[in-house]
C-alpha cells in the first residue's frame, strides 16, 4: 500500500508540472522587451494563443 501511494504521489506532482507548464505555453506572462517613447515597458495584454469567446 505504501508503495502504491508514493507511486500515485509521483504520478499526481508529474501530472500537475505537466499541466502548469501547458498554462505557461497557453498564457505566457512574460514582460515586454520593448520601450516606449519616455523609456517605459510598455503595458501590454497577457494574450493567450486560444480564442477565449465561442
Amino acid at each position: 500500500l505504501k508503495q502504491a501511494n508514493q507511486l500515485n504521489k509521483q504520478l499526481l506532482e508529474q501530472s500537475l508540472q505537466f499541466v502548469s507548464a501547458m498554462l505557461d505555453v497557453a498564457m505566457p506572462s512574460a514582460q515586454p522587451i520593448t520601450y516606449n517613447e519616455t523609456n517605459q515597458y510598455e503595458e501590454s495584454l497577457n494574450r493567450s494563443i486560444f480564442e477565449s469567446k465561442a
